[in-house]
């Protein structure tokens, strides 16, 4: 789930544009403390949707309301309408599947290992 396109930029409230960007960890800042402290036995960086013009600290996350997104994208195992919007169900658990495989994958194209702890 994502934020609304829009024409004008609002802050933490707009879908990126369409495109294809680069993943990353970033392991600085308050939401990576706080997923440490989360998912201590696999987190090794936020899932970061790097290089999109106009955006910065573009997160892949858990969530279930667009209030939830300020503008990252939000993981589930499926949707329904709620109340006069979408919400996305089993956030976490889709966040634990894509995180293990997009960890793996950013130590194989940066040249190293991820392993477990």
């Amino acid at each position: 789930m994502e934020d609304l396109v829009r024409d004008v930029k609002i802050k933490g409230s707009t879908a990126i544009p369409t495109g294809s960007y680069k993943l990353g960890l970033n392991t600085y800042g308050v939401m990576n403390a706080r997923y440490k402290r989360k998912f201590p036995e696999v987190h090794r960086g936020m899932i970061e949707i790097r290089d999109v013009q106009n955006f910065k600290y573009v997160y892949i996350h858990i969530g279930n309301y667009l209030s939830d997104t300020e503008g990252c994208l939000l993981v589930g195992e499926y949707f329904k309408f709620y109340d006069v919007d979408y919400a996305v169900y089993e956030s976490t658990k889709a966040y634990r599947m894509l995180y293990e495989v997009v960890v793996e994958a950013v130590g194989r194209v940066q040249g190293y290992i991820v392993t477990r702890l």
